[in-house]
């Protein structure tokens, strides 16, 4: 059974060695802010996907002056590069896209090689930044991550949709559309780190018309980065509906953290479908700085049963 834990930053950088790393390279200018930290030269294996063609320049030439061998995301393929014994992976996806991410964890769930092998997800958060967003539109809505034992049926009496709002509005609006659920069965998790928290404040004020079209039982705030609080609430959601025998839709529209964890959490659970949503939005786009005050947030996931137990 696949694992995830919250560790200490600390473990992460006092890794004796790093066999493989992984990380991605896009407009961002927090792509290389982990690998900096680590001196990834102690890697034995370093990967950049480059996600779009014409990348944040000055974070190419920091993956390159680390030694980094550079993929375009096209190129990128998972099999190839676990061709040895690994014992410690590290990845980095704080500007990948869920899609590139979720192909790890399915490769790591599908293959019985890991056991003894523990992958380090990190994610690096950005200074926040007052960027200009008009209008939402949903690109498309697919699953990932099923397996070939979850297949999904449609109960009589229809699915139950969860998803995690961000600040793009009209985004969960074209979700529920798209995939034509009734308002009633909609759960929305909102991320309130405090209530004057300016990213909350953003969400709530893009979604104020969606938000008033609900029920406020169907309405859950929680701290996204808080690990064992979003965990007992994403379990108590899901046992709720599969004592109703609910099939469930999930659907984060929001931070790479909840995003992650809801990955995880969707394969525990034979009645829970991992989504993913893309969209294209108008207006600007932010450079994403990383936030240098506090430290990144770092999971441990592994497939075994006594690998948590190591340090």
């Amino acid at each position: 059974m696949i694992k995830i834990n919250q560790v200490n930053f600390e473990e992460l950088s006092s890794l004796p060695e790093i066999d493989i790393f992984i990380t991605a390279l896009g407009y961002e200018s927090r792509a290389s802010h982990l690998a900096a930290l680590l001196v990834a030269t102690k890697a034995r294996k370093k990967y950049c996907v480059q996600l779009v063609k014409n990348c944040n320049s000055f974070e190419k030439e920091s993956f390159l002056g680390m030694n980094f061998q550079i993929i375009m995301r096209e190129d990128f393929e998972v099999n190839s590069i676990f061709d040895f014994p690994v014992r410690n992976v590290v990845i980095d996806y704080s500007v990948m896209m869920k899609s590139l991410y979720a192909e790890l964890i399915k490769f790591l769930v599908a293959s019985n090689n890991f056991n003894e092998t523990n992958f380090y997800f990190s994610y690096t958060q950005s200074e926040y930044e007052v960027v200009e967003r008009q209008e939402t539109q949903i690109q498309s809505i697919q699953p990932i991550l099923t397996t070939k034992d979850k297949l999904m049926t449609i109960p009589k009496d229809g699915y139950k949709l969860v998803i995690s709002l961000g600040h793009e509005r009209l985004s969960a609006i074209g979700v529920i559309e798209n995939l034509e659920i009734d308002y009633e069965d909609v759960y929305v998790l909102i991320n309130k780190e405090s209530s004057d928290a300016p990213y909350y404040m953003e969400c709530m004020r893009s979604n104020k018309d969606f938000l008033s079209m609900l029920k406020r039982d169907q309405i859950i705030e929680l701290d996204f980065f808080n690990f064992n609080q979003t965990i007992s609430i994403l379990d108590s959601i899901y046992y709720k509906l599969s004592l109703n025998g609910a099939q469930v839709i999930l659907a984060p529209m929001s931070v790479k953290t909840f995003n992650l964890l809801s990955m995880i959490h969707s394969l525990r659970y034979n009645n829970v479908f991992f989504y993913n949503v893309t969209s294209l939005s108008t207006g600007s786009v932010g450079t994403k700085r990383a936030d240098k005050s506090v430290a990144p947030i770092v999971y441990l996931v592994n497939n075994g049963d006594d690998v948590s137990e190591i340090f």
